[in-house]
């Protein structure tokens, strides 16, 4: 009996000791993950590639993140050059400047505060994957071209090519070199010659160059580019261009998706003056006054004005030069006589007494 009772109470204190629940952390507890495991992030977007190139700090502050890393670390100034493989990050903080090296000879040189990752050409990447951007030079060689913010393509076959940051959304692209380039901007393709100037909007939605559909058909002799796909007609009349819906289909334009129903018609005119200056508005002639027509009876009554003679123009006289004034000369003062100092006679000498 003792032994079941205190058997009971020691289930009755554990059953309040279970109850009591005491906190002795003061700070925040650890937040709970969403998703476990967490996701990889920039490692499954750059894995590690076969490629490698050389990374040169030119002036601090520059960090770079090995491929398969998840950070980085600081460039010292004991050790300024470094080999890295495709997947790496470069940064370049304010102030600072680093050097991307590929062994065809393709470079890119980060001033400021700009990020670029080494792309990987055997997997179809660029050799330049801008993240982040205040000003780059660009030098391209047989790896490939570079990837911009927002995804459009700058590809050529050497530089270089300066790529400065605008504004919050505008970049600028310069060609400075004596190649051309092509940069391609969603469904644009647009040349750069030598010491051409391009700026190109960093769009939130993104600027990937979008492949061309192979059942799209361009419309020959269009100074706007059109391209239609599907079942409609394309007739030309002298208004313009004309489309008429046959079934599925849509017709393509920079900034025009168009879809007609069965039957309806839609006409496109004024194409051939896009693109061209607008010509300068005619300046109208000043207006002319008409001369006023006198008739002969009111000039006959007009009297002739008297004449009036001029009197003579009477000769001033002539002005006599005065006669110049001839200073007088100076009064020299007669020196003073110095009287002679008299004549003393001096005594004769006394004769010696023998």
């Amino acid at each position: 009996m003792v032994k079941s009772s205190l058997s009971q109470l020691s289930c009755l204190a554990l059953l309040s000791l279970a109850g009591c629940f005491v906190n002795t952390q003061r700070l925040l507890t650890p937040m709970p993950a969403d998703i476990s495991p967490l996701p990889g992030g920039s490692l499954e977007q750059h894995p590690p590639g076969p490629e490698e190139v050389v990374v040169m700090r030119h002036a601090d502050p520059v960090q770079l993140r090995p491929a398969g890393s998840s950070f980085g670390h600081p460039m010292p100034f004991y050790s300024k050059q470094t080999r890295a493989n495709a997947g790496a990050w470069v940064f370049s903080g304010h102030g600072g400047r680093a050097e991307i090296l590929w062994a065809s000879g393709g470079s890119a040189l980060l001033h400021g505060k700009t990020t670029v990752v080494v792309g990987s050409p055997s997997r179809g990447e660029p050799a330049f994957l801008l993240k982040e951007l205040e000003r780059l030079t660009l030098n391209f060689g047989s790896e490939g071209g570079a990837r911009l913010m927002g995804g459009a393509l700058l590809e050529a076959l050497g530089g270089p090519f300066v790529i400065e940051r605008r504004s919050v959304e505008l970049m600028r692209i310069r060609n400075r070199s004596k190649v051309n380039g092509t940069l391609r901007f969603r469904d644009a393709v647009i040349n750069l010659d030598p010491g051409s100037v391009v700026d190109v909007p960093i769009l939130p939605m993104g600027a990937e160059p979008i492949p061309a559909d192979p059942d799209l058909r361009d419309l020959p002799g269009e100074e706007f580019s059109i391209s239609v796909r599907g079942a409609v007609d394309v007739e030309e009349t002298p208004e313009g261009t004309s489309f008429t819906g046959r079934g599925e289909h849509e017709i393509q334009g920079p900034g025009l998706r168009l879809q007609l129903g069965l039957g309806e018609r839609a006409l496109l005119s004024g194409l051939d003056k896009i693109g061209q200056a607008p010509s300068a508005p005619a300046e109208e002639p000043e207006p002319v006054e008409e001369p006023v027509v006198v008739d002969e009876d009111e000039f006959s009554e007009v009297e002739e004005p008297e004449v009036v003679e001029v009197p003579e123009v009477v000769d001033a006289p002539e002005v006599v030069d005065e006669p110049e004034v001839v200073d007088e000369p100076e009064v020299v003062e007669e020196p003073e006589v110095v009287e002679e100092p008299e004549t003393t006679n001096t005594p004769e000498e006394a004769p010696e007494p023998r």
